[in-house]
């Protein structure tokens, strides 16, 4: 059974005007954790990391019907392996009788994430 959906896309000129105004570094840190901060860092591409990290975490509080808050997003920490993403932190409890799916397309004007989280078998929603 599916809980809630979320997608979010970035502009990638949007993300560039940031870093143009000089406002790109005060935002990733109110918004990034270290880690986070770290991919972006290292990152071929620091802006359609930032974009990956960014939709991710937007599409996740849109999916989570009001349980995860855009106040709280760095509590919403993604880890990256290899080319997939995991959602781990403040939000591992909500998560623990779901599973979730995210999906990322990119190319050079937008990136998009969508996540569906689903209620895992055997739950009390099953």
């Amino acid at each position: 059974m599916i809980y809630g959906t979320g997608i979010d896309i970035v502009q990638h000129s949007s993300v560039e005007k940031m870093l143009k105004k000089g406002t790109f570094q005060p935002f990733i840190r109110k918004w990034f954790s270290e880690y986070e901060l770290h991919l972006i860092k290292m990152a071929s591409s620091q802006i359609k990391q930032f974009s990956v990290l960014f939709s991710i975490k937007e599409a996740f509080i849109k999916a989570s019907n009001g349980i995860a808050k855009l106040k709280d997003t760095r509590k919403i920490t993604i880890l990256k392996y290899h080319d997939s993403y995991e959602i781990v932190g403040f939000y591992k409890e909500f998560l623990n009788d779901k599973t979730y799916s995210i999906d990322i397309s990119q190319n050079d004007l937008y990136t998009i994430s969508s996540i569906c989280i689903f209620y895992r078998e055997g739950s009390s929603y099953d």
